[in-house]
């Protein structure tokens, strides 16, 4: 008996430790070069692309999911006890596009006495950053909401993860919390202009043209990963099979002009009350229902290579996130997946039921920078 627990607590380690790693690595974007589109870094080739993105096709616990009546009860389940929180305003964070989304975090600088945290069963799990992704990348009944926040906390134990999903809805109004995004797009803007007006003239164009000396510097890896794909001729080559083999949802959310399905002047969400409402009393959630096709459409003015920036943010105050999702309830909670490279699995999801506004300024700035970064859904994770 002494041999079997030990060999079990063995492999959870190496599991925890895993995942952990593979966390640390999609935070500083090492390994090979991936993205959201139809070439041959998409979404669809991960698992091609370097050793240790295997499991993005091979996963047996892939997230994002789909919620609705079949998988709500057997790969997701409505959580029947509050989630435990600790959040205080945090001070001194940072703003990033690096690439890939916007994300917010913070450096030791920024530390205090208090660490923000949750708390699933008896294991704490602090917050180390939290990020947006445009549309959402979890559904319901296979729509999308207008974009998804990710809190993603760490268990400073033994570095196991959970994250908490928030949907957003777009409304008229712009939101506190959100008011970094426009600042990050025109400070984003303003540099990749700058990159442009220092190309020559028979240079490269703006959907081509590279990060300047000092983002080149901060992004190295990815930069080395796409000359080692090709140099010139396969940049080429990318630019036309890029517009071929765009995946349908992609092309939608590119080609279309922006369509935000909001009332004049509303700063209220179409979603209805029974999708987002838990029965209190049984425990249970209510089957979601179909709502608006909140969907956000539009595309990103920067190229691939578009300049990585920093924005210094003097404060984040979580209280008005914290009230309008119900301090963490009601909620769907499974066993998931990072959802971007290396995909590893073991990771605590809590899908918020109640929506978060975005404002459509804010909306409108995130889309201008990031444009489609959500991960399509497994087909063994919709039914």
């Amino acid at each position: 008996m002494k041999i079997v627990l030990s060999t079990i607590v063995a492999a959870a380690t190496v599991l925890l430790i895993q995942a952990q790693d593979a966390f640390e690595r999609a935070e500083t974007h090492s390994g090979a070069h991936w993205d959201y589109g139809g070439d041959p870094g998409g979404q669809t080739h991960w698992g091609l692309l370097d050793p240790s993105y295997v499991i993005c096709d091979t996963g047996m616990h892939q997230s994002p999911i789909d919620i609705n009546k079949n998988t709500v009860g057997t790969i997701a389940t409505c959580a029947k006890t509050a989630l435990i929180y600790d959040y205080k305003p945090l001070k001194n964070a940072i703003a990033h596009w690096n690439g890939h989304t916007v994300e917010v975090d913070w450096t030791s600088d920024a530390s205090t006495a208090h660490n923000n945290s949750i708390t699933i069963g008896a294991k704490k799990y602090n917050l180390v950053q939290f990020h947006l992704h445009t549309p959402s990348e979890h559904r319901i009944n296979n729509r999308h909401a207008d974009a998804e926040l990710h809190m993603v906390h760490r268990s400073p134990d033994d570095g196991a993860l959970a994250v908490v999903g928030v949907l957003l809805h777009a409304q008229y109004d712009s939101v506190p919390f959100f008011r970094y995004i426009e600042q990050l797009n025109q400070k984003a803007t303003a540099a990749f202009t700058l990159a442009l007006a220092d190309e020559p003239a028979d240079g490269p164009t703006e959907a081509t043209a590279p990060v300047d000396t000092e983002s080149q510097k901060n992004d190295g890896e990815e930069e080395q990963d796409e000359e080692d794909e090709g140099g010139d001729e396969d940049e080429d080559e990318y630019q036309d099979e890029d517009q071929e083999n765009q995946d349908q949802n992609i092309a939608d959310f590119e080609s279309q002009e922006i369509n935000w399905n909001l009332a004049e002047e509303s700063s209220e969400t179409v979603v209805s009350d029974d999708l987002l409402t838990a029965d209190n009393n049984k425990g249970q959630c209510k089957h979601p229902h179909h709502p608006e096709d909140l969907t956000c459409t539009g595309g990103r003015v920067f190229g691939k290579d578009a300049t990585m920036v920093d924005l210094k943010l003097k404060s984040v105050d979580f209280s008005p996130l914290l009230k309008a999702i119900g301090k963490f309830s009601p909620r769907w909670e499974y066993q998931g997946s990072l959802t971007t490279p290396p995909c590893s699995e073991h990771v605590s999801w809590n899908l918020m039921q109640r929506p978060f506004p975005i404002g459509l300024a804010q909306l409108k700035a995130l889309v201008n920078l990031q444009g489609f970064n959500a991960r399509d859904i497994h087909e063994d994770a919709k039914e």
